[in-house]
């Protein structure tokens, strides 16, 4: 089975507030690219559900922009490794702002 990726990943470490069925969960995340991204979270939830995350997108080593986009969560998996449930979450809507935000964040050298 090829299960390559359609969008480059690149790190991102920060809190990210994710809601789901009026719910706010914590979570962490992993990485990013212009497709979803990847968290952590304490507990398991089902694919194909609809939510959103909030979070401050990292702009320069001393300011940040929020960002907010609506997701549609695509699998979940343990990761020992991690601490936590690993989710897969694709972008199904997000603002100009944020989708230059993103851009920006993306274009940015490591």
């Amino acid at each position: 089975m090829d299960e390559r990726r359609s969008y480059q990943r690149k790190t991102l470490r920060c809190k990210v507030l994710l809601r789901v069925d009026e719910r706010i969960l914590s979570t962490h995340s992993i990485d990013i690219s212009s497709g979803g991204m990847s968290v952590i979270c304490d507990i398991n939830l089902p694919p194909r559900k609809n939510g959103e995350v909030y979070f401050y997108m990292p702009i320069t080593a001393f300011e940040s922009e929020p960002f907010r986009a609506e997701v549609t969560l695509t699998n979940s998996a343990y990761s020992h490794s991690d601490g936590g449930f690993r989710i897969g979450l694709n972008f199904r809507k997000m603002s100009q702002r944020a989708l230059t935000t993103l851009t920006s964040f993306l274009d940015r050298r490591s």
